[in-house]
C-alpha cells in the first residue's frame, strides 16, 4: 500500500513514526507532573483544614489553665473563662466551614460531631467541676479528639507523605512536634495554675510537674531537630523562622524557670496565678506563633512546588509543540525540495520516452537531486546534439561527423561511430562499384567481408545485383534507399529466380529485423508510459547493432528502475518497523549516494530504537528493584511497629510492678514508725514499776512479730528490686538495639535515635536506683535481725527481775534507735521507687514517640511501594511501545 503513496506522503508517514514516541513520552511526563500537582494541592487542603483545628487547640488549652485557677479559688478568672468559651464557639464555627468543604473527602464528620458534643457537655459543667477533674477532662478532649483530628486530616490529605525534605520536616514540626510541645506546656500551665491558686503543692504534684518538664525538654529537642533538618534542606527558611524561634526559646526558658524555682522547689508559693498564667501563656503563644509561621512557610513551599511544576509542564508542552511545528515546517520544505524536482524529472523522462528532447530541468540546487537534474539535462543534450544530430546527418547522407566516446563504458558513441564507419565503408564500396559501373567495369565487385550484418548483406546484394539484371538491382536500390531514410518498406512479395530471389530474401530479412527492433522498442516505451517498469525488450530477436541497441535500452531501464524499486521496498519495511533491511544492489554514482543515504537513515533509526529498548529494559529492571526494596521496607517497618507495641506493654507492666513496690515500701515505713513509737513508750513505762513488766513483755513480743513481718517484706522487696534491675538491663539492651536500627536508618532514624538514648539513660537511672534500694534493704535486714535479738533479750530480762529493768530499758532505747533507722531507710525506699516511677513514665512516653515514628515510617513505606508499582507499570508500557522495531 505504501508504494501507492507519493514521496511527500511517505515523508509524512516517517515524520508521524518519529513523532509518535515523542508524544507518548510527553504524555507520560505531563501525566506525572499532573499527578504531583494534584498530590500537592491535596496537601494544601490538609493545611487549610488544620489551621482552624490549631486555633481551637490553642484556646482549649487556655480554657483548661484558666478553669484550673478559677476552680482552685482564683475567682477573678471567671470573665476570662467565659470569654474563652465564646472564642472556642467561634473556633468550632470556623472548623465547621472547612468541614463542609473537606469533611466528606477526609471522612472527619463523625470526629467533629463527637468533639462538639464533648465540648458542649464540658462547657455546661466547667464552673462546677473539681479542679483535677476539670483538668483531666480538658486533657482527654485535647488528646483524644483535637490532636487526633489534626493528625487524621494530615493523613487523609496525604500531607504526611510529602516527598521533599524541607516541606516534610516542616510538616512534621507543624502537625506533630509543635502541637505536642504546646500540649505538654499547656498541661504544665493548667496543672500548675491550680497549685499556684491554692498556694500549696504536694510531693506527688511536684513529681508530675517534673515529668512534664522532662517531656517538654524532649519535645523541644524533637522540634529543634525537625526544624534544623528543614533548614538544612532549604536554607532560605532560616531568615523567616529565626526571630520566631528565638522569641519562643526565651519565653519557654522564662516560664520553666519560674515553674522550677517558684513552684516546684519553692519553700512557699508566693507567685500569683495571674503572673503564672501570663508566663505560661507567653510561652505557649510563642509556640503557636512559630507554628503559624512554619505553616505559612509550608504552604508557600507547596505553592511554589505547584507553580514550578505548572511552569515545567507548560515549558515541556510548548517545547514539544514548537519542535513539532519546526519539524513539520522543515519536513514541508524538504518534501517540496524533493517532490517538485522529482515530478519535473518524471515529466522529462516521459518526454524523453516520447522522443521529445527539448525539455530541460535547469536546476541549480547542489544536493543529489540537483546532480540528478544536471545529469538528465546533459543526457538530453547529448541525445539531442550528439546522437540524434548524428543520426540526422547519417540519414541525410552526411557521414563526416566524428563521435567521441565519453569513457570506456560509453555504448552510444561507439555504436554511432561503428554505424558511421560501416556506412562510410558501404558508401566507399558503392562509389567504387558505381565508378566501375560507369567505367563499364561490370566485373568489379564490392568487398563484403569488410562489413557485418545488414551492411555485409548490402554489399553482397550489390554484388549480386550487379550479377543480375537491372530490374532486381533497381528494386534493391529502392529498398536500401528507403531503409537508410528510416522508411521501412513491406517485404518483397515478387518472385525472383536464382540469385535475385536471394536478394529479395535478404532484403525481407533486413526489413523483418528492423521491424522487430521497432516493435520491441514500442512495447517497452508503452509499458513505461503505463508505469510498468519491469517490461524489457527481447535482445534475442535482433543481432548486431540492433541487438546492442535493445540490450542498451534494457540496461538503461535497469539502472534507473532497480534503485527506485529497492529504495521503495526498504522504506515500506522501515515504515512497518523492520530496521534490519539493507540495499544489496551494486550501485554506482548517484544511485550509490541514494543507497548510502537510506542506509544511514535506517542505521540512525536502529540506534534510536535500540537505545529506547535498552532504556525501557533498564527502567523495568530498576523499577522492579525499587518495588522489591519498598515491599521489604514496608514489611520491616510493620515488624518494627509491632516490636514497639510489645515493648510499650512491657514498660506498662514494669510500671505496675513499681507501683506495688512503692505501696509496700510505704507500708514498711508506716510500720517502722509505729515500732519506733512503741519502743519509746516501752522505755518510758519500764521505769514506772514491775507491774509494767508483763505489758512490756507483750509489747516487746508484738514488736518482734512486726519486725519479723518487716524482715519478710524486705525480703520480698529485695526480690522485686532484682526484677527491676533485670528489667532495667533488658531496657538498656533494647535501647541499644534501637540505637543501632536508628543508625542504619540514616536521616529517617535521627528522631528514633534520640528516643533510644533517652530510654537507655532512664534504664541506667533505674538500675542505679535499684542498686541503692538494695543496699538500704540490706541495712534494714541487719537492723531487724538486731531488733529481734534485742526483744528476745528483753523478754528474758523481765523474768530475771526488777534489777534488770534498767538494762531492759536501755535495750528498748537501742531498739527504738534501730527502728527509727529502719523507718528512715523505708522512706529512702519510697523516694527511690518514686524516682523509678518517674523514669518509667519517661520510658512510656519515649515508646509512644517511637510508636508514632514507626507508624509514620510504615505509611511512608507503603506509599513508596505504591509509587514503585506505578513506575514499574509505566516502564512496561514504554517497553511495549519500542518493542515494535525489529533490529
Amino acid at each position: 500500500m505504501v508504494t501507492h503513496f507519493k514521496i511527500g506522503q511517505k515523508l509524512m508517514l516517517i515524520a508521524a513514526a518519529f513523532a509518535l514516541p515523542i508524544f507518548i513520552l510527553l504524555y507520560l511526563f505531563v501525566a506525572g507532573e499532573n499527578q504531583v500537582i494534584a498530590f500537592t494541592e491535596q496537601e494544601r487542603k490538609g493545611i487549610a483544614y488544620i489551621v482552624p483545628v490549631r486555633t481551637l487547640l490553642q484556646n482549649m488549652q487556655k480554657h483548661r489553665g484558666t478553669a484550673s485557677a478559677y476552680l482552685e479559688g482564683e475567682t477573678t478568672f471567671r470573665d476570662k473563662l467565659l470569654a474563652l468559651q465564646a472564642d472556642i464557639q467561634n473556633d468550632l464555627g470556623a472548623l465547621e466551614v472547612v468541614e463542609k468543604k473537606y469533611g466528606a473527602e477526609f471522612k472527619t464528620s463523625e470526629r467533629v460531631r463527637v468533639l462538639k458534643q464533648k465540648w458542649q457537655t464540658l462547657q455546661s459543667q466547667a464552673l462546677n467541676l473539681k479542679w483535677l477533674d476539670s483538668f483531666d477532662r480538658h486533657t482527654a478532649l485535647i488528646n483524644d479528639d483535637i490532636l487526633p483530628l489534626m493528625h487524621h486530616a494530615a493523613n487523609a490529605s496525604r500531607l504526611v507523605l510529602d516527598p521533599d525534605l524541607d516541606s516534610y520536616y516542616m510538616m512534621t514540626a507543624v502537625v506533630f512536634e509543635l502541637p505536642d510541645l504546646s500540649e505538654i506546656t499547656g498541661q504544665a500551665r493548667g496543672f500548675g495554675s491550680g497549685i499556684v491558686a491554692r498556694k500549696k503543692i504536694s510531693g506527688e504534684e511536684k513529681v508530675h510537674l517534673q515529668v512534664l518538664m522532662g517531656r517538654a525538654n524532649g519535645a523541644q529537642t524533637r522540634v529543634d531537630t525537625n526544624l534544623q533538618y528543614a533548614l538544612e534542606a532549604n536554607a532560605q527558611l532560616a531568615t523567616t523562622l529565626a526571630t520566631k524561634t528565638r522569641a519562643y526559646n526565651a519565653a519557654a526558658t522564662e516560664f520553666f524557670s519560674v515553674l522550677d524555682n517558684q513552684v516546684i522547689n519553692a519553700a512557699a508559693i508566693t507567685l500569683s496565678a495571674s503572673d503564672y498564667m501570663a508566663k505560661a501563656t507567653n510561652a505557649i503563644d510563642a509556640n503557636f506563633s512559630v507554628n503559624e509561621t512554619a505553616t505559612g512557610l509550608l504552604d508557600g513551599l507547596l505553592q511554589n512546588r505547584i507553580t514550578r511544576l505548572e511552569q515545567s509542564r507548560l515549558i515541556s508542552i510548548g517545547s514539544a509543540l514548537a519542535s513539532l511545528a519546526l519539524s513539520l515546517g522543515l519536513l514541508f520544505f524538504v518534501a517540496r525540495s524533493i517532490t517538485r524536482p522529482v515530478a519535473r524529472t518524471v515529466t522529462m523522462i516521459q518526454e524523453l520516452s516520447k522522443g521529445h528532447l527539448g525539455m530541460r530541468l535547469a536546476m541549480t540546487s547542489r544536493d543529489e537531486i540537483g546532480v540528478m537534474a544536471r545529469t538528465m539535462d546533459q543526457f538530453a543534450d547529448d541525445l539531442q546534439n550528439s546522437v540524434v544530430a548524428t543520426m540526422k546527418k547519417i540519414a541525410a547522407g552526411d557521414l563526416s561527423t566524428e563521435v567521441i566516446a565519453k569513457d570506456n563504458q560509453d555504448e552510444i558513441a561507439p555504436a554511432l561511430k561503428a554505424t558511421t564507419e560501416s556506412l562510410r565503408g558501404l558508401v566507399a564500396e558503392s562509389k567504387m562499384l558505381t565508378r566501375a559501373a560507369v567505367e563499364g567495369k561490370l566485373a568489379t565487385r564490392g568487398d563484403a567481408h569488410k562489413f557485418q550484418g545488414g551492411y555485409r548483406e548490402i554489399v553482397q546484394g550489390v554484388n549480386d545485383t550487379l550479377d543480375a539484371v537491372i530490374t532486381p538491382l533497381n528494386v534493391a536500390a529502392e529498398y536500401v534507399d528507403r531503409i537508410s531514410k528510416g522508411d521501412i518498406p513491406a517485404k518483397i512479395t515478387d518472385e525472383y529466380a536464382g540469385d535475385f530471389n536471394g536478394i529479395k530474401n535478404n532484403l525481407n530479412q533486413c526489413i523483418e529485423e528492423i521491424n522487430g527492433l521497432v516493435e520491441e522498442m514500442r512495447v517497452v516505451i508503452h509499458a513505461t508510459r503505463e508505469g510498468n517498469l519491469s517490461q524489457r525488450a527481447n535482445p534475442a530477436r535482433a543481432q548486431g547493432v540492433y541487438h546492442k541497441i535493445l540490450v542498451g535500452q534494457n540496461d538503461i531501464l535497469d539502472g534507473v528502475v532497480t534503485p527506485l524499486k529497492e529504495s521503495s521496498q526498504i522504506l515500506e519495511q522501515v515504515a512497518h518497523g523492520d530496521l534490519t533491511v539493507r540495499m544489496n544492489g551494486n550501485f554506482k554514482g548517484d544511485y550509490a549516494t541514494l543507497r548510502d543515504s537510506l542506509e544511514t537513515m535506517v542505521k540512525g533509526l536502529k540506534g534510536m530504537a535500540g537505545q529506547s529498548q535498552a532504556s525501557a529494559v533498564s527502567m523495568t529492571s530498576a523499577t522492579a528493584e525499587i518495588l522489591a526494596s519498598s515491599t521489604q521496607m514496608a514489611s520491616t517497618t510493620r515488624e518494627q511497629a509491632s516490636a514497639v507495641n510489645q515493648v510499650t506493654a512491657t514498660v506498662k507492666e514494669i510500671k505496675a510492678s513499681a507501683d506495688q513496690v512503692a505501696q509496700r515500701a510505704q507500708t514498711v515505713a508506716e510500720r517502722a514508725t509505729q515500732a519506733a513509737q512503741e519502743a519509746q513508750h516501752g522505755a518510758a513505762t519500764a521505769n514506772e514499776s514491775l507491774r509494767g513488766m508483763d505489758d512490756i513483755r507483750g509489747k516487746v513480743e508484738a514488736i518482734a512479730e512486726n519486725i519479723l513481718a518487716l524482715s519478710e517484706q524486705t525480703q520480698q522487696i529485695g526480690a522485686i528490686i532484682d526484677t527491676v534491675t533485670d528489667i532495667a538491663g533488658q531496657s538498656n539492651i533494647l535501647a541499644l538495639n534501637a540505637a543501632i536500627e536508628a543508625a542504619q536508618a540514616g536521616e529517617a532514624g535521627k528522631g528514633f535515635r534520640v528516643v533510644a538514648d533517652e530510654v537507655r539513660s532512664l534504664a541506667e537511672q533505674s538500675r542505679q536506683a535499684a542498686a541503692q534500694v538494695k543496699n538500704i534493704l540490706g541495712d534494714i535486714q541487719r537492723a531487724t535481725n538486731q531488733a529481734v535479738m534485742a526483744t528476745e533479750q528483753g523478754t528474758k530480762g523481765v523474768q530475771v527481775g526488777i534489777e534488770q529493768v534498767n538494762k531492759t530499758a536501755q535495750a528498748i532505747n537501742l531498739l527504738a534507735q534501730v527502728v527509727e533507722e529502719s523507718a528512715q531507710a523505708a522512706q529512702q525506699i519510697v523516694a527511690g521507687v518514686e524516682q523509678q516511677t518517674i523514669g518509667l513514665d519517661q520510658i512510656a512516653i519515649g515508646m509512644n514517640d517511637i510508636n508514632q515514628a514507626a507508624q509514620q515510617s510504615a505509611a511512608g513505606a507503603t506509599q513508596s511501594q505504591h509509587a514503585a508499582q506505578d513506575m514499574n507499570a509505566l516502564a512496561e508500557q514504554l517497553k511495549q511501545v519500542v518493542a515494535q522495531y525489529r533490529m
